[in-house]
């Protein structure tokens, strides 16, 4: 969406952000908000607090822009016993896990929103939670830890959902942020009998 409105004069980049404010249900006409608000969202340094938009708010991250509730509903840390689905309405996803035997047909997926693990590597019990200050990463197949707040950044998470991004943990180490990557814990060997398969999935709450 930056880029769209960048490209274009900024009375037309106003009545575009106008009309998405409209769809959230803002009402006000909000032309001149608009326009002080990409005037201060499309500079080279913009700031890193959200400028308002009537009710609404509009920030940066990134090439990424967000229109929406000032507020976002933050993720609630839950116990998750495996294998079971794990609702988190708070950012519209399922997590889903599912144990099974792994033999020689079984494929390890390669896509982002699976991981899988060696099922008896791990505590049957697994936590879900969003970041804190100081967490640290594993990422697999990576040389070091790395600060997860770094990791969020480079892998493109903008700054609005890095703390709504789920951290799955098993005891005190996350084994896989969920989406993105899984850690180096628990891989899935040449030895691995059982396979714990993870996965996010978007689930709308109902209206």
């Amino acid at each position: 969406m930056l880029g769209a409105l960048a490209e274009r004069p900024i009375e037309l980049a106003a009545e575009m952000l106008r009309q998405a404010a409209a769809l959230l249900g803002e009402t006000r006409p909000l032309r001149g908000p608009a326009q002080r608000a990409l005037r201060r969202l499309l500079g080279e340094a913009p700031p890193r607090r959200a400028a308002r938009l009537g009710r609404l708010a509009v920030e940066r991250s990134g090439r990424r822009l967000r229109v929406g509730p000032v507020a976002l509903p933050a993720l609630v840390t839950r116990a998750w016993a495996v294998p079971d689905a794990l609702e988190l309405p708070e950012i519209e996803a399922r997590l889903t896990a599912r144990v099974l035997a792994r033999d020689r047909a079984y494929v390890v997926p390669r896509e982002p929103g699976r991981a899988t693990f060696d099922a008896d590597a791990l505590p049957p019990a697994l936590t879900v939670r969003a970041r804190r200050r100081g967490d640290v990463f594993s990422p697999f197949g990576a040389p070091a830890l790395r600060r997860l707040k770094s990791f969020l950044i480079d892998a493109g998470v903008p700054r609005w959902q890095r703390a709504r991004t789920p951290l799955v943990e098993a005891g005190r180490e996350i084994i896989w942020v969920a989406g993105i990557r899984r850690g180096s814990i628990a891989p899935v060997t040449a030895a691995t009998t059982r396979v714990l398969e993870l996965a996010i999935e978007s689930h709308p709450s109902p209206e």
